[in-house]
């Protein structure tokens, strides 16, 4: 039964990234061709990140409360109605408002599927390391987001809005094939009425929100994962900008899966050191100081190949990083509240990309694209003296 659990929770991975990341490469191309300037596009992006904090911990709570596999599917349908939005979307609030709706259906997914596998897994007697699993669930989706980058590329060379079609057609594909795969047949739904089920919800939504505060070791990571996000973000959103310029538009999709070619090589040498029962904080350690150097290092040069490689390093660290944290947060919640915390997690953080992005996309108007990210990758170097306090 292990297995099982862990393979469905691998190809929904890889069925709920594929589709949405034929608009990762050109993302922000797409929305510079729309005439956005850097800032309105931070702005752009500021919305999605709020919109998250928004709705993180309320669908959180529909997944402890209704179930995991119901707040997936549902965030699954709704992210297609999001990628269709974009679709058709000519401006800034038509970007807005798609951003809006992919928020809400990603917080319905965002928790309860890492909840879904690590419940799954304590309910069958599984003895397998949460770190381990999550390090492939991380290696499934950045294949799938390899393939469906590099061709939302190659389709972004004819037309730009032209992979959000193909997303959105994809998403809605992908959704009868979740629902076969997530079994949650542990799982025993409340049977009360709606003022019954309101007030239970709000209980636990109250409940996971002051555990994640008052508990150390969470808020800890909490912190962590908030200041990674705004550290990194402008690096997320700018890679593309930046390396058109220098190799032209072509280049994008073979870098985007060069990139996630070591991503991968950073999630499974994490999964490998997870096994090997290496420190927790030290694997955390390590993991943010190689994405912060390959930044920093990147920001030093003018030549394109130290570039490229100083942003493969990065990469690394990156594809290193969720895994290890995913697997320190986990460990550390009640299963009743998993859901939620994780969700509160993901809100929190959620503020630190948008205020990384937002400021770093007026910055980026006024200084080089290179000197924000050297700003980015001092403050994530200076993080790591609070990963340094965290104890399990």
């Amino acid at each position: 039964m292990e297995k099982k659990i862990i393979r469905s929770y691998n190809l929904f991975q890889f069925l709920c990234f594929f589709p949405k990341s034929f608009c990762f490469a050109t993302y922000v191309l797409f929305l510079r061709e729309n005439k956005l300037s850097f800032a309105e596009i931070g702005w752009v992006n500021f919305a999605f990140m709020i919109a998250v904090f928004a709705f993180e911990v309320p669908t959180g709570v529909v997944a402890d409360y209704f179930g995991r596999k119901y707040s997936i599917i549902v965030g699954m349908i709704i992210e297609t109605i999001g990628l269709f939005a974009y679709f058709f979307a000519t401006g800034f609030w038509g970007f807005v408002t798609a951003e809006f709706i992919l928020a809400l259906g990603m917080s319905f997914i965002s928790g309860a599927i890492d909840a879904w596998v690590k419940d799954s897994l304590d309910f069958n007697g599984s003895k397998k390391k949460i770190g381990v699993v999550f390090s492939q669930g991380e290696f499934s989706s950045r294949l799938a987001m390899i393939l469906g980058g590099f061709f939302g590329a190659v389709i972004g060379n004819y037309n730009l809005r032209l992979p959000w079609l193909a997303a959105a057609i994809l998403s809605a594909i992908s959704i009868p094939l979740a629902l076969k795969l997530i079994d949650e047949s542990y799982f025993v739904k409340k049977k009360l009425g709606v003022k019954e089920s309101l007030a239970g919800m709000k209980n636990i939504a109250r409940d996971s929100v002051q555990f994640g505060y008052r508990n150390k070791a969470v808020w800890s990571l909490i912190i962590i994962i908030t200041l990674c996000a705004a550290g990194n973000q402008a690096v997320n959103m700018q890679w593309a900008i930046l390396f058109e310029k220098q190799f032209g538009l072509v280049s994008v999709g073979p870098i985007w899966a060069a990139s996630s070619v070591f991503y991968l090589f950073g999630t499974i040498g994490i999964g490998l050191l997870i096994q090997r029962d290496y420190s927790d904080r030290r694997l955390l350690f390590l993991s943010m100081l190689i994405n912060a150097l390959g930044i920093l290092i990147l920001t030093c040069t003018q030549n394109g190949a130290l570039m490229l490689g100083s942003y493969f390093i990065h990469e690394i660290g990156r594809g290193a990083f969720l895994p290890i944290h995913g697997s320190c947060l986990q460990n550390e919640l009640p299963s009743e509240k998993r859901a939620t915390i994780a969700s509160f997690s993901s809100m929190v953080a959620k503020i630190g990309s948008a205020s990384g992005w937002l400021g770093m996309g007026y910055l980026a108007d006024v200084f080089s694209i290179q000197e924000c990210w050297r700003l980015g990758s001092v403050f994530l170097l200076l993080t790591l003296i609070y990963v340094l306090r965290w104890k399990k």
